[in-house]
């Protein structure tokens, strides 16, 4: 009879386990995708500004030369 209560006793201190880890794991998961989301929206706006930086800086150049010499030697591509 003792060992039969042992088991049982053993049983649901392992559902109790269950919950103990689930309530330490939990919260280090989301605070872990949260960072990464954060991560990710940062490096998005970094690369956002680059590309608006690259197209004003491409507006305000000259390339028709360029873009005549290139026409002009396009037998050569």
């Amino acid at each position: 009879m003792t060992t039969n209560l042992k088991k049982n006793h053993r049983i649901v201190n392992k559902k109790g386990s269950i919950f103990i880890e689930a309530s330490m794991i939990l919260p280090i998961t989301i605070l872990t995708v949260a960072g990464l989301i954060c991560l990710i929206m940062f490096f998005h706006g970094q690369f956002a500004k680059q590309a608006d930086e690259h197209i004003r800086k491409l507006s305000e150049e000259d390339y028709s030369a360029q873009m005549e010499m290139i026409r002009n030697n396009e037998n050569y591509f």
